[in-house]
């Protein structure tokens, strides 16, 4: 998540609201580009699970919401 929204942050719509994840608490480290990547609908889950790896295909799908955002 901090890696995508650093590289397409001037693509990325800045959030207006918070969204509440069911295992991500305000205070983790990269609650912001999670929250940026939920309310851009690049990743839909909640739980988020951010403690998992992220699997190619994962990311591959994340790389692509964000190609068709632009």
């Amino acid at each position: 998540a901090a890696v995508l929204a650093r590289a397409y942050a001037s693509t990325y719509t800045s959030p207006v609201e918070e969204h509440t994840f069911a295992d991500v608490p305000r205070s983790f480290w990269a609650y912001n580009a999670i929250n940026v990547l939920f309310y851009n609908g690049v990743t839909v889950a909640d739980p988020f699970r951010p403690e998992e790896t992220i699997t190619r295909g994962q990311f591959a799908l994340f790389l692509k919401r964000t190609i068709e955002k632009k």
